[in-house]
């Protein structure tokens, strides 16, 4: 373990200053858990990597250093017509789980987020944020998960209220 901490700590000295993520872009890979991601944010670029969900309270997050964090995820919501007062779509809005800043005494939390849905963390400013817990990913789990197309939005958190379109808002 101490060998594994020392090499994350030398592959991360050894980024450019313009790397926004180790690797750079988005770093969210199953690891044999549908939730796990590490970031590490420079000055330069803000840092990003999804992760889903495990309907667990066995998963948690920490990090530091002098910049912010944001842990966001996309909703699906029924859209009404005001002149018919009929749902006239599905969409998508953005959602913030949990954010603040990784300054002393850093962040650090235990909690749970709802199976199968998509959340991204960023980081801003300077430092790091890993993520990780219990969850068993399926054979075919991308390794970058993200919110699918409409109408389903599959990923997303359905806040619909079961409605579809058509129906009375």
């Amino acid at each position: 373990m101490k060998l594994l901490i020392a090499a994350a700590a030398l592959a991360a000295a050894a980024l450019p200053a313009t790397a926004g993520a180790l690797p750079p872009g988005d770093t969210s890979v199953p690891l044999g858990s549908t939730a796990a991601c590490v970031v590490i944010a420079t000055p330069a670029l803000p840092a990003t990597c999804n992760f889903i969900g495990a309907g667990s309270s066995d998963v948690g997050y920490i990090g530091g250093g002098s910049g912010s964090y944001a842990i966001t995820y996309k909703q699906k919501y029924a859209v009404c017509d005001s002149a018919t007062q009929t749902v006239s779509g599905i969409a998508l809005r953005n959602a913030t789980d949990d954010s603040g800043d990784l300054t002393p005494p850093n962040a650090a939390s235990q909690t749970t987020w709802q199976q199968g849905v998509v959340y991204t963390i960023t980081l801003t400013g300077e430092g790091w944020l890993a993520i990780g817990g219990q969850g068993t990913p399926g054979q075919d789990m991308a390794s970058t998960p993200q919110v699918g197309p409409a109408p389903d939005y599959a990923g997303a958190e359905d806040d619909t209220n079961g409605k579809h379109v058509g129906d009375a808002c």
